[in-house]
């Protein structure tokens, strides 16, 4: 578009004329984009999990870095001690911090999060649904 318009006089051209159907198509291709979008996110299952599944052990490194650090021990070597708890398999989780800020794991503030969406919305006259046919 730059190219285009680029020391154009700014009244009406012949080369807005043509640039005019391809923003539009753009801004079409958006709408259709943010409708897949919103179709798609009404679509997620948030499911519980067990953090003290094996599997998510490691999840809690970056808090025992931090207590280390907390506690006076430089991070280069808070992060050294926990690295090498995690290679030869000794490193067990403190899964008893409870955390407070915003978004954190004891405080998801997911409320105030459903409150910043529509209780029910329903579809437009020309609601793109991905999964039908036009």
């Amino acid at each position: 578009m730059v190219l285009i318009t680029n020391n154009l006089p700014s009244d009406y051209h012949r080369d807005f004329q043509l640039l005019k159907e391809n923003i539009i198509n753009a801004f079409e291709d958006v709408k259709d984009i943010l409708d897949i979008l919103n179709y798609s996110i009404q679509q997620v299952i948030v499911k519980d999990i067990d953090l003290t599944d094996e599997k998510y052990q490691y999840l809690f490194t970056v808090d025992s870095i931090n207590n280390l650090v907390v506690e006076g021990m430089s991070f280069r070597e808070a992060y050294q001690k926990i690295g090498g708890q995690v290679q030869n398999g000794t490193y067990k989780p403190d899964l008893g911090k409870q955390h407070s800020h915003v978004g954190s794991i004891h405080n998801l503030s997911l409320d105030s999060i459903r409150d910043k969406f529509p209780k029910e919305s329903k579809p437009s006259a020309n609601h793109y649904h991905p999964l039908k046919a036009d």
